[in-house]
């Protein structure tokens, strides 16, 4: 407003001055060391500290995730023979073909038996990466 002149504390360039200062002396209040001391022993040596996991889990996980793929890509597979068997068009189509049903029987044995053996031996690595050495 008009009646508000420059050398008055409430005038906008005052104002601002002022959050100014003040924002530069919190800014200089809070300012975060980036080099907090280094954590030493008892004897005040230096400590070497790791964070990586021991070989043995990460290998479990590694093996975990890629039973988890073999299954799931023959879960895809017996999905996929489940949809060929259901639909009449692709039905007759498969009957027309010599040994095709023996194929897709083939198949979904397979599957079946992948898909258990995979989430056995998921079942172990779990106990295996939670109980490591047992």
């Amino acid at each position: 407003p008009q009646e508000i002149r420059a050398n008055d504390p409430r005038h906008l360039g005052n104002l601002t001055k002022n959050m100014s200062k003040i924002n530069a002396q919190v800014s200089s209040d809070t300012k975060y060391d980036p080099t907090p001391p280094p954590r030493v022993d008892k004897n005040g040596k230096p400590l070497v500290e790791n964070y990586t996991a021991e070989l043995g889990a990460s290998d479990t996980k590694l093996i975990d995730e890629k039973l988890f793929a073999i299954g799931a890509l023959a879960a895809i597979v017996a999905v996929t023979i489940l949809v060929i068997v259901l639909d009449p068009k692709l039905q007759s189509a498969v009957s027309q073909t010599q040994n095709g049903y023996v194929f897709l029987s083939v198949a979904a044995l397979l599957c079946t038996i992948t898909v258990l053996v995979v989430m056995r031996a998921r079942y172990y690595n779990e106990i295996k990466m939670w109980y490591p050495r047992g």
